[in-house]
C-alpha cells in the first residue's frame, strides 16, 4: 500500500496510532504494539508512549520514517497525545475525527512537536 492509499481514510476506521502502526506494517514490514488504548484515554496515551520510548524508539530528526509525537490536546497541552508519520523532513500523514487521514506540513504544528522518533526494536537492551 502507498502512502497516498491512506489519504481520506475515516478516524473512526483508523485512529492516529492505528494509522501509524498500519504504516510501519505495510512501508517497513514491522509490527508495532497495539496498545489498546482508545484515542480519548489521553494519560494511558502518553503513559504507553513514555513506556515505548524507553524501551524501542530513538529520538532523530524529521525524516521518512519517522513518528511525530504532538502535545495536541489544549486540556492536556504537556502530555503527548497524537501521533502521525513523516512523510519527509517537511510534511507528516496523520488524521483527525474532522479530516480523516491527511497531509500537513510539519511547520503548521511547531508549537506542539514533542520529539522524532524512529523505531528501533531493543535499542536499550542491547
Amino acid at each position: 500500500m502507498r502512502l497516498a492509499d491512506y489519504i481520506g481514510t475515516p478516524f473512526e476506521q483508523m485512529d492516529c496510532y492505528a494509522l501509524v502502526r498500519d504504516i510501519y506494517k505495510t512501508q517497513h514490514n514491522i509490527d508495532l504494539v497495539d496498545p489498546k488504548i482508545r484515542f480519548n484515554e489521553n494519560y494511558k496515551i502518553f503513559m504507553n508512549f513514555a513506556l515505548e520510548v524507553s524501551k524501542n524508539w530513538v529520538k532523530t530528526e524529521p525524516k521518512r520514517g519517522a513518528v511525530i509525537a504532538l502535545k495536541y490536546d489544549i486540556n492536556h497541552p504537556n502530555i503527548v497525545t497524537h501521533f502521525g508519520y513523516c512523510i519527509d523532513d517537511k510534511r507528516f500523514i496523520h488524521t483527525l475525527k474532522e479530516t480523516g487521514a491527511i497531509v500537513e506540513e510539519i511547520a503548521k504544528y511547531k508549537n506542539m512537536i514533542e520529539g522524532f522518533y524512529s523505531y528501533e526494536q531493543n535499542y536499550n537492551a542491547q
